[in-house]
């Protein structure tokens, strides 16, 4: 009777651990994506840019390649949080974006972005390139590349990044009871 005790007493203590740990899945990553398209599609109209491309691959948040990362996120996340958006990284770091999935943008392919550059020519050359090549093939609608949505160990926030050529904004997301509500923490143009 002690041993069967010992066991529903150890089921019980894991089923608590999970319960306190959030379970990222496909469908947490895409209703925060499909939020952040949804919030930015007036700007996007006010910009000209309605009809973008999105990268089919995501990129890792710039928060997390640097030394200081917590840092600069600790008013948002704490430690805990943020070593559970490290596991997240690491347990998708292949994911890709499914067209039938996403709405307002069309999916383009980061190894057709990646066949434009031209490796042989210098920095600045290699970037005009870029350009010019990208135009010839996809005309004036550019693109925008998400970093993985990462979210807090309770799944009530989420940080997301989104880039494109030379500039790019880091959004945190907070969940309320009618949904996301997004607040641009930070902005960069190269």
């Amino acid at each position: 009777m002690k041993k069967y005790f010992i066991f529903i007493l150890i089921i019980l203590i894991s089923c608590n651990k999970e319960k306190d740990s959030f379970k990222v899945t496909d469908k947490e990553i895409y209703e925060v994506i499909n939020f952040v398209l949804k919030d930015t599609k007036t700007t996007d109209s006010l910009d000209g840019t309605l009809d973008n491309y999105i990268v089919d691959k995501t990129i890792e948040p710039s928060f997390f390649t640097t030394e200081r990362d917590f840092e600069r996120l600790e008013k948002y996340v704490s430690t805990e949080d943020f070593e559970f958006m490290k596991k997240q990284l690491i347990e998708n770091n292949d994911f890709k974006l499914e067209q039938n999935k996403i709405i307002r943008k069309k999916i383009i392919s980061n190894d057709t972005l990646n066949s434009l550059w031209n490796n042989d020519l210098k920095s600045n050359e290699r970037k005009n390139n870029f350009i010019r090549s990208y135009h010839n093939k996809f005309g004036n609608n550019w693109y925008e590349q998400f970093s993985l949505p990462l979210f807090s160990k309770d799944g009530n926030k989420a940080f997301i990044e989104i880039s494109t050529l030379g500039s790019g904004r880091s959004i945190i997301l907070v969940k309320t009871k009618k949904g996301w509500k997004s607040t641009i923490i930070s902005i960069w143009v190269s």
